[in-house]
């Protein structure tokens, strides 16, 4: 943590980066969380990989930009508000306790079948 600090207090709060041989943002306060997230699609472009766009289609928001994707973001947005996210947690919590039950009836289990 220390040493992420201190690349950010060298660097400034919103500076590019290599990481594993990719050039990459660094966002080291939340002003520059905003200004990147302001700036969406102009200052920078995501990169997902194609396993990402395919499993999305063509309509995903990591396939879209300009307009259409601020199109469905707002149309999304409304979803993942904190008032809406609480009627989930019910919903949530139930799925998640038949898992564990199931799971604990079962003995052993497949993790990447249960998740599926």
């Amino acid at each position: 943590m220390a040493a992420a600090i201190g690349v950010v207090l060298l660097h400034g709060p919103l500076f590019w980066w290599r990481f594993l041989g990719r050039r990459m943002i660094m966002v080291g306060t939340v002003e520059a969380v905003k200004q990147l997230l302001n700036a969406e699609g102009s200052l920078v472009k995501a990169d997902y990989p194609p396993s990402v766009h395919k499993l999305l289609g063509p309509w995903g928001t990591v396939n879209i930009s300009g307009k259409h994707h601020i199109r469905i973001k707002r149309l999304a947005q409304a979803a993942f508000t904190p008032r809406a996210i609480r009627g989930y947690l019910p919903r949530m919590q139930a799925i998640a306790e038949q898992a564990v039950q199931k799971w604990a009836a079962d003995g052993d289990i497949l993790v990447h079948e249960e998740m599926k």
